[in-house]
């Protein structure tokens, strides 16, 4: 929950999360504004991260620009063409730079 507040506050942005009975889920959805659109952000406590089946459907509800899977480890690297893995301090840094 902190998390949350923590992005909405930094940058000014509405942050929600998806959840539906299906158990399909996102963990974080900013809305970035512009032509930046909605930025949905999993979270996760690994340094092998992996997107479970449940995140798919709703990456597809909302057809954002972008994805960003946040992770433990430190090396920034593509999961797919628009799904990029990244620790959390350089997610900050790219929210920062839409700005």
């Amino acid at each position: 929950l902190e998390f949350i507040f923590f992005f909405f506050f930094l940058f000014n942005s509405l942050a929600s999360i998806y959840w539906t009975s299906a158990a399909d889920e996102i963990d974080l959805i900013l809305e970035l504004g512009g032509s930046h659109g909605i930025g949905p952000i999993e979270i996760k406590k690994s340094k092998a991260p992996k997107l479970e089946r449940g995140f798919h459907p709703p990456v597809e509800d909302i057809q954002p620009n972008r994805v960003f899977l946040v992770y433990t480890g430190q090396e920034r690297y593509p999961k797919s063409a628009d799904i990029d893995v990244l620790c959390l301090l350089e997610l900050a840094q790219e929210l920062e730079a839409l700005e």
